[in-house]
C-alpha cells in the first residue's frame, strides 16, 4: 500500500472511516492523490522561492546602497501580503507530513521497509521546506511585528511534528 492508498482504501483497513461521496465531488478533475501531489510540489516550490528572493538594496541619503542588514538581521525581502502563501504552504506541508506518517504506521510489515525509505525522504524534504518557511516568516516579523503570531504558530506546529529538530 502506498501513502496515497492509505487514505482512500477502507478494504485493507476497516477501521478507517469511509466518507460519503458528495455529488459535487464527482465533477472534480483530480483525485485526492493527484491533488496531494500538486499541493506538495506547490508548497515546496513556495518554500524554495522565499529563500531565493533578493534582499532589498535601499539607497542611503547620499545616494549609495545602504547595507541590507539592520541590527544584525537581514532586511525583509518582500511585502507581508506574501504571508498568505507562506501560511498555505506550511499548512499543506504539515498535512502531507501527517498523512505520510499515518500511511507509514498502517503499512503492512512486508512493504514497511519500502514505504519507510520513501516516507523518510519525503519527511526530510518537508522538514527542510518548513524550516525555509520559518526562516522567511521570522525575517518578515523583524519589520512587521504583526507576523509574530504566524511565526509562533508555524514554529509550534514544527516543534510538535519534529520534536528533536531545532529551527
Amino acid at each position: 500500500m502506498t501513502p496515497s492508498d492509505s487514505s482512500t482504501s477502507s478494504d485493507t483497513h476497516p477501521y478507517i472511516p469511509q466518507y460519503p461521496q458528495y455529488p459535487f465531488a464527482s465533477g472534480f478533475p483530480y483525485s485526492p492523490q493527484h491533488s496531494a501531489k500538486i499541493c506538495l510540489r506547490s508548497a515546496l516550490t513556495i518554500s524554495r522561492m522565499f529563500e531565493a528572493l533578493p534582499y532589498p538594496q535601499p539607497l542611503s541619503e547620499g545616494g549609495s546602497q545602504a547595507q541590507h542588514q539592520a541590527g544584525g538581521q537581514p532586511l525583509p525581502r518582500t511585502m507581508p501580503s506574501f504571508a498568505c502563501c507562506l501560511m498555505q504552504s506550511s499548512y499543506a506541508m504539515f498535512m502531507i507530513f501527517y498523512k505520510a506518517r499515518v500511511a507509514k504506521q498502517l503499512s503492512p510489515d512486508v512493504e514497511s521497509e519500502l514505504v519507510s525509505n520513501s516516507t523518510e525522504q519525503l519527511v526530510e524534504e518537508l522538514r527542510r521546506g518548513l524550516e525555509r518557511i520559518i526562516a522567511a516568516v521570522s525575517n518578515y516579523s523583524f519589520a512587521f511585528e504583526a507576523l509574530d503570531g504566524m511565526r509562533d504558530e508555524i514554529q509550534g506546529a514544527y516543534q510538535t511534528a519534529f520534536p528533536t529538530a531545532s529551527v
